[in-house]
């Protein structure tokens, strides 16, 4: 089977891609072996191996080669791929879902990803005539297609109209074993596939969702039996996560969009004669929304497919929030109530976002109200954002230990802020449920309030902000300030700890247009701070959450703060803090092993911070005015070389954010080196020599040779000199050495090779007596007697230009003066 894979992607001389004739020839006793040797279908043994030949042979193979073949060959070809799809979708849904063995659900992912570029490798075939190019069509594009995704979607519901099992619970119960995840392997190329039958299958998909509509609301209204409620959820739940990966798609930022084979079909249907009232659009979707269990098939020939389709998961949703509003809860289960705000987020999202028409030639011609969009008129929208409103925010009052649910709630909030933000913050229903609900108290206080602030900034109303900011953050505000003046005591400890999250939330909505109000306000809450680190000193996550304010302001609000006075604010305050966090914290490091993952977690946010603290400094000149970026660092960096040690160093993520920092401070502000300490640059080239071991990673071995460089380079420019102390010098002389042999045992690892090359050469233009005396220990050991000749010799050709501080070019010319070093002593030098 090996051997068969590697036949199916043979590329190379052996087989030129761009030889037409002997691509098809090949494709052609390829194809015709296979089917002769898998005529009754892989075992199972060799499923995953038969569905990596498919993969391959797509992948690999002109894939007009394989679309003209003689038309018996080819015929046979797609009749078996469909045939043995359709099988294999059977027994790994069955498998998957009945069993949570996922071997075959894996081989099938592969066959589908095939399925795909061949269904691509269509399009780009031009066939010598119609006829042919309509057999294509027939063999495998428009039915066989159809025919693969009803048998997924006839696995993924139960009987009578479909065939899946009773499912077997995941063992791991994280994020990757939720259907959404797990399954979303044949979602993607499902979504592809139906793109190509796309009439038939909105068609199919909104018959699904009318029924199993009526059969919800005959169960409760108590006309059909009940008992097959856990069923229908199930149902349910994989009908809406079929609808929300196929019609629509979302891109990497949370973007939703229209699956553009909607609007050709749309397109073809008005040519066709076929048009679509707007007003109606909007009747029907406000009938489905207001009252959901009505007749609509008056509607049926009046509005298009795809609103028909969001009409009757528009419908859905009501029916879901009345039935919960009504107190029948044990109708609803959570994890449908999520799936239905992940379907409905992104129908909401997509079909809000702006067409312009005349952009795209496809759609010339065609009228905005007749393109599967959702109606603009004002009235609709009111009705669409108290709907979404009300559902989103009971669902957070009732629901509020459900964590999961509360973070999809939210997001399909947000799904309209692009679109509806003022009417959202315009929507009495907003506040009406706010004034019910603690946000402080919500597991998922932090992101709603993220989502409060981002309503607000996108409201392009003043009036609306700034009742938004009277209503939503000054209360929230004044409970801060008010648990902030009471003694520590647990509960109002846990209290702060929820106000910290929620203003987290505030500092991670901030863009450029809303970050100067969010950074008077948080300010606010920073200088409480201060206190708040002394006061709380002993509790680890009341100081955890202040870190992590902090990180999220310096990186999402202040970054955006040109006012040099503000920033020289919170400087200020971060220097009270740092003098907190050093004299009250540093006793939890004192001892340290690699299982103190919260503490590492805390150093971690605090080197964060300092980082972006200093990629924001304005290096103000004066005795008195000290808060600078840099001078933030410096004084923090006392307090971290003190518990820099090895165990510490240890915990990856803070040994590569620490040394970073170093970088970037010696990179970007090297003028801050002038600041320090004898002792404080001592112990930092003291962590740089560390650094350079090897003992922490590759990664960091290169950052602390680079830190070298920068921090010698300065003090080597005949203007710094003066500044560099005998101890520092000795400190380079010291670690001449160590970097010598980096750069000659490393000759394979590019960046580390490069670094101490540079480095080197740093060290030699800065003072050549250090490298002349350290060659001559070389050559004066016994150990290189031999070869003591030819060592002298490679010597003196790679100093034969003396180096010089700053001169790139030279830099680079003894970078390859030491290659060539190195292939003269290759065996020869002895470090003892």
């Amino acid at each position: 089977m090996n051997c068969l894979i590697q036949l199916a992607s043979l590329t190379g001389d052996c087989m030129p891609v761009a030889d037409q004739e002997a691509s098809c020839k090949y494709v052609q006793m390829y194809i015709s072996n296979l089917l002769e040797l898998f005529q009754q279908g892989p075992s199972k043994w060799e499923t995953n191996h038969f569905c990596m030949i498919i993969n391959r042979l797509f992948l690999y193979r002109p894939l007009t080669c394989v679309m003209k073949q003689e038309a018996e060959l080819r015929s046979r070809f797609f009749a078996f791929l469909r045939d043995y799809t359709i099988h294999l979708t059977n027994q790994a849904m069955q498998k998957a879902i009945g069993e949570a063995e996922h071997e075959d659900h894996t081989s099938l992912a592969l066959i589908y990803d095939a399925i795909v570029v061949l269904l691509r490798g269509r399009w780009r075939t031009c066939f010598a005539s119609e006829e042919e190019a309509d057999a294509v069509d027939n063999e495998l594009v428009k039915w066989p297609v159809l025919m693969i995704v009803n048998a997924f979607i006839q696995n993924v519901l139960a009987p009578p109209k479909g065939s899946r099992p009773v499912a077997k619970d995941e063992d791991d119960g994280d994020d990757d074993s939720e259907d959404r995840t797990l399954f979303q392997d044949l979602f993607n190329p499902l979504s592809s596939m139906i793109c190509y039958s796309v009439g038939e299958f909105m068609e199919n998909m909104a018959t699904n969702l009318h029924q199993s509509l009526a059969e919800f609301t005959g169960m409760a209204t108590g006309t059909v039996d009940s008992s097959r409620l856990p069923t229908w959820q199930e149902d349910q739940h994989w009908l809406m996560l079929t609808l929300a990966n196929s019609l629509v798609g979302e891109e990497i930022d949370g973007a939703c969009h229209v699956s553009g084979d909607v609007f050709d079909y749309t397109q073809k249907m008005f040519h066709a004669g076929r048009k679509f009232d707007e007003l109606k659009k909007a009747q029907y979707l406000q009938l489905c929304i207001e009252q959901p269990t009505q007749d609509r098939q008056q509607y049926a020939q009046e509005i298009d497919p795809f609103v028909i389709i969001m009409g009757e998961l528009f419908a859905w949703a009501s029916i879901e929030h009345d039935v919960f509003a009504n107190a029948s809860r044990d109708m609803i289960s959570p994890e449908l109530c999520r799936s239905t705000f992940l379907c409905l987020r992104r129908f909401l999202n997509a079909a809000s976002s702006p067409v312009d028409c005349d952009k795209w030639n496809d759609y010339q011609g065609v009228a905005a109200e007749n393109l599967p969009v959702m109606p603009k008129a004002k009235e609709f929208s009111a009705i669409l954002v108290r709907f979404v409103v009300k559902k989103v925010l009971s669902v957070l009052l009732n629901y509020g230990s459900e964590e999961k649910l509360c973070q999809d709630a939210i997001d399909c909030l947000l799904s309209l802020v692009e679109s509806h933000a003022s009417d959202i913050a315009s929507s009495p229903e907003l506040f009406e449920y706010l004034n019910s609900l603690d946000i402080a108290r919500l597991p998922n206080r932090a992101n709603l309030m993220k989502a409060l602030v981002l309503i607000g900034a996108a409201a392009n109303d003043q009036e609306l902000q700034e009742n938004m900011f009277k209503l939503i953050l000054v209360p929230l505000s004044e409970r801060f300030m008010a648990a902030v003046s009471v003694p520590s005591q647990t509960e109002v400890d846990s209290q702060i700890v929820d106000y910290l999250q929620c203003f987290d939330g505030v500092a991670k909505a901030s863009q450029s247009h809303s970050a100067p109000v969010l950074f008077k306000f948080l300010y606010a809450i920073i200088e409480q701070c201060v206190g708040l680190m002394r006061s709380r000193s002993q509790n680890e996550t009341v100081v955890s959450n202040i870190l992590q304010l902090i990180l999220d302001v310096t990186t999402k609000v202040s970054i955006y703060i040109d006012n040099e006075d503000e920033s020289n604010a919170l400087y200020s305050s971060l220097l009270q803090i740092v003098d907190s966090y050093r004299n009250d914290q540093i006793k939890r490091f004192t001892h340290f092993n690699t299982d103190d993952e919260d503490k590492a977690a805390d150093l971690a946010l605090f080197i964060d911070i300092l980082s972006n603290v200093l990629s924001k400094d304005f290096l103000t000149v004066g005795e008195e005015n000290c808060s600078t970026g840099a001078k933030v660092v410096i004084h923090s960096l006392e307090m971290l070389l003190t518990i820099m040690n090895d165990r510490v160093l240890q915990m990856p993520e803070v040994a590569l954010k620490f040394f970073r920092l170093i970088l970037y401070l010696v990179e970007f502000s090297p003028e801050s080196l002038a600041e320090m300490s004898d002792q404080l640059m001592a112990s930092l080239c003291q962590c740089i020599k560390l650094g350079m071991t090897g003992q922490f990673g590759m990664e960091i071995t290169s950052t602390s040779l680079e830190s070298l460089t920068e921090v010698v380079l300065h003090f080597g420019v005949d203007q710094n000199k003066g500044r560099c102390t005998q101890n520092l010098a000795m400190l380079f002389k010291e670690m001449l050495p160590t970097v010598f042999e980096t750069c000659l045992s490393n000759t394979c690892e590019n960046s580390i090779y490069a670094e101490s090359c540079s480095a080197l050469y740093a060290i030699i233009a800065f003072e050549r007596s250090f490298f002349d005396e350290y060659v001559n220990g070389l050559l004066s050991n016994r150990s290189n007697e031999k070869g003591r000749a030819v060592l002298e010799s490679a010597f003196t050709e790679l100093m034969e230009v003396a180096p010089e501080a700053g001169n790139r070019r030279g830099r680079v010319q003894f970078r390859n003066r030491m290659e060539k070093f190195l292939n003269r002593i290759q065996g020869l030098l002895s470090y003892t």
